[in-house]
């Protein structure tokens, strides 16, 4: 009997660390966001129904834009509030975030920001505190939007130090809450556009690629974006196809779209037909020829990644596991059955 108890009790405990482990890792990939903000609307506020900033000041006007921040949980914590143009990501994303993508013209809301367009605050536990950045309007009047976002996230300077501290690799999420910001000085918008600066072969992502440069050189966003993209060689054969949804293009922004392709393209032409379309009904149409250098081959093929399957080490460790608990539970019953027919030689 003690035997069979050593066992169970084994059994037991490597069950109870599989269930630890497992428990632990979707705790960590649920953490708590313990703060929230909302915008203040200015007195110049266009429509008081929206969530966020859309104000109509008159040219070299200066004003106050206020947003909100509160720390829902009861520690203190630090937070870094910013305020930063709106450009598009390469994902077809606005990006509120200090972003490397480029706006292609100017006035824009990070030249009209008077001080520190960064600012630290620190906040007890259950708390709400009001940020303020001044801004001065252009003097001169403009069309259409100036588009940008007020970004709230946890200062790292205070936190980076116990991540660290934590041997191991760990993942460590950051979370930015962002509202957006549209000034204007005339009533009425502008129409979006959307034309093809370039196109050319290139690494995305490690992968192989079509890159297209576009760019909306107008003053107002674009919001329910679905592009198409179609690569043929020069014999007509179609080679790669992309399509997206559900995109966002911020004003007098440049951003890019990738078509993947599944192997780097070899030396020779090719042609890039695309479109897009808005949730407004307007669209547009590129074409392309793209000639593949051997020196853009090599480049290419340079600076990606083979797809190669990794390792499946969490699937050798799990079979490894259960051979282990078959061998155990093998064991057991050998020697119960052992202990059992020696009982019985004893009788």
């Amino acid at each position: 009997m003690k035997i069979r108890k050593f066992f169970l009790i084994f059994f037991t405990i490597i069950v109870g660390v599989l269930t630890y482990n497992t428990s632990a890792s979707a705790a960590n990939n649920n953490p708590e966001i313990p703060f929230t903000m909302e915008a203040i609307h200015p007195s110049d506020q266009i429509n008081k129904s929206t969530s966020y900033i859309d104000a109509l000041y008159k040219p070299g006007q200066t004003q106050q834009l206020q947003v909100k921040v509160k720390n829902s949980s009861s520690a203190t914590q630090h937070f870094i509030v910013s305020i930063n143009d709106a450009t598009t990501s390469n994902g077809l994303a606005i990006d509120y975030t200090q972003s490397k993508q480029k706006l292609i013209g100017s006035p824009k809301i990070s030249e009209l920001i008077d001080g520190n367009a960064n600012q630290a605050i620190t906040m007890p536990g259950k708390s709400s505190k009001v940020v303020t950045f001044d801004l001065s309007m252009p003097k001169d009047d403009f069309k259409g939007i100036m588009m940008g976002g007020i970004s709230v996230y946890k200062d790292d300077r205070y936190y980076q130090q116990n991540s660290n501290s934590n041997k191991g690799v760990s993942i460590n999420n950051k979370f930015v809450y962002s509202t957006a910001v549209l000034l204007r000085n005339q009533s009425g918008n502008v129409l979006p556009d959307l034309k093809m600066v370039d196109a050319k072969q290139a690494p995305a992502n490690y992968s192989p690629a079509i890159v297209t440069t576009l760019k909306n050189d107008q003053r107002n966003f674009i919001s329910g974006v679905k592009t198409n993209s179609t690569i043929k060689d020069s014999d007509g054969k179609k080679v790669a196809e992309n399509s997206t949804s559900l995109g966002q293009i911020a004003p007098i922004s440049q951003f890019d779209l990738s078509t993947p392709l599944k192997e780097t393209l070899s030396p020779g032409d090719y042609t890039l037909d695309g479109n897009a379309s808005a949730s407004d009904g307007q669209k547009w149409n590129w074409h392309k020829t793209i000639h593949v250098t051997q020196q853009n081959f090599d480049n290419t093929q340079k600076n990606i990644v083979t797809n190669k399957k990794p390792f499946p080490w969490a699937m050798v460790i799990i079979i490894a596991l259960i051979a282990i608990i078959l061998i155990l539970i093998g064991l057991l019953i050998y020697l119960l059955l052992k202990r059992r027919n020696k009982d019985e030689e004893d009788k």
